[in-house]
């Protein structure tokens, strides 16, 4: 029984610690520290272009800022994927952009932070519990799928179920209802 498994799992879950939270509740680092740093060591230009009032140049900045992190794998620490977590997070106003053009090469960056070894579980969690509202909208279920994917063959496909699970029992029943699909 599907309900019950859901049931179970998001049970079990609400046990572990929420360490999405810790992204979230670091208010330590400001937005202005993020684009400092983006700046100074990865790219001006992305910066520039992701304070554009223009949407096609804020969608850019995101695609120059995967192209860096593909061009640049091995240079790439945890620390820096916590600030390029934190500088999506304040680019996005919380995920709260409405361009879903913008959105999609945000994804494209999660995507690519995936492949530098050692993507945590603080981001895994944050990640998942962001992403997942989006997952309910048409035209970036694919984009969101893709990155649910590729998070499970980064990581246990368990681990990322269960985060998934945990966080969909709070969701819509159409969101509940394309994770149970």
């Amino acid at each position: 029984n599907n309900t019950n498994n859901t049931a179970n799992l998001t049970k079990n879950n609400n046990k572990e610690k929420d360490i999405s939270n810790d992204i979230e509740d670091e208010d330590t680092i400001s937005p202005e520290d993020v684009d400092n740093y983006i700046s100074n060591n990865i790219d001006n230009e992305i910066v520039s272009l992701s304070n554009s009032s223009k949407w096609d140049e804020r969608k850019q900045a995101f695609t120059n800022l995967s192209i860096y992190l593909k061009n640049n794998i091995n240079k790439t620490s945890n620390e820096t994927d916590s600030l390029i977590i934190k500088f999506i997070k304040f680019k996005l106003k919380d995920f709260k952009e409405s361009n879903l053009n913008i959105v999609k090469e945000a994804i494209d960056v999660y995507e690519t932070l995936l492949d530098i070894p050692g993507f945590s579980k603080k981001h895994t969690s944050y990640a998942i519990k962001k992403l997942l509202d989006k997952w309910g909208d048409a035209k970036l279920r694919a984009s969101v799928n893709a990155f649910f994917i590729k998070l499970m063959e980064n990581q246990t496909p368990k681990h990322v179920l269960n985060i998934l699970l945990k966080y969909a029992a709070n969701k819509t029943p159409n969101i509940i209802k394309e994770f149970n699909t």
